[in-house]
C-alpha cells in the first residue's frame, strides 16, 4: 500500500481550515453517522476527564483521518466492530509487549511503525503536540492516548484499504 501523499494531508487540512464553525459541525456529524464505531474506538483512548483542548480536538482529527484516507485511497464502507477488534488484537499484542520495554514511548513508537504513515502521522502528530493545556499528568495522558488511538486507528485503516485493493 503507498503511503498517503502530502499533497492529500494538505488538500484534506486546508479544506477542513477553511470550512465555518456550521459547516465543520455539521462535517463532524455525517463522519460520525458514516464511521460510528471507528470513531467511538477512537474515542476511547481518552478518559472521560480528558482536558477540554484534547477533547475538542479529537472530531477533528477523526475527521482529518477519514477525510484523508477516502481522499488518497477512495470511499470507505461501514468499517465493522469485526475488523475493529482485530485491530484491538494488535493494539493487545503490542501492549502485551511492553511488559519488557522500559517506556511507553517504545509502545507508541511500534504502533506508528506499524500505522506506516510517517508524513501523516508527524502532521496529525503536530497538531496533537500543539494542544495547549498544562503540564499534568491528565494532560500527557490524553496526549498519549490521542496518539496511541490515532495509530491504532491507522492500522485498522490500512488494513481497511489494503482489503478492498485486494477485491479490485
Amino acid at each position: 500500500m503507498k503511503p498517503i501523499s502530502e499533497e492529500s494531508i494538505y488538500s484534506v487540512a486546508s479544506f477542513a481550515k477553511n470550512l465555518t464553525a456550521d459547516q465543520l459541525k455539521d462535517l463532524y456529524i455525517r463522519i460520525n453517522e458514516k464511521q460510528p464505531h471507528m470513531y467511538q474506538y477512537f474515542k476511547n483512548f481518552i478518559s472521560k476527564s480528558g482536558t477540554k483542548e484534547t477533547m475538542a480536538l479529537l472530531p477533528y482529527i477523526f475527521l482529518l483521518l477519514i477525510r484523508t484516507y477516502e481522499y488518497e485511497y477512495g470511499e470507505l464502507e461501514l468499517i465493522d466492530i469485526a475488523t475493529i477488534n482485530d485491530g484491538d488484537d494488535e493494539l493487545f499484542k503490542v501492549m502485551k509487549k511492553a511488559i519488557d520495554m522500559p517506556s511507553m514511548k517504545k509502545v507508541e513508537l511500534e504502533l506508528a511503525m506499524k500505522a506506516d504513515q510517517a508524513p501523516f502521522i508527524q502532521f496529525l502528530e503536530s497538531l496533537i503536540d500543539g494542544i495547549k493545556a498544562n503540564k499534568s499528568q491528565n494532560a500527557l495522558l490524553d496526549k498519549m492516548g490521542v496518539k496511541l488511538g490515532l495509530y491504532i486507528t491507522m492500522v485498522i485503516l490500512n488494513s481497511v484499504v489494503e482489503s478492498n485493493e485486494k477485491m479490485v
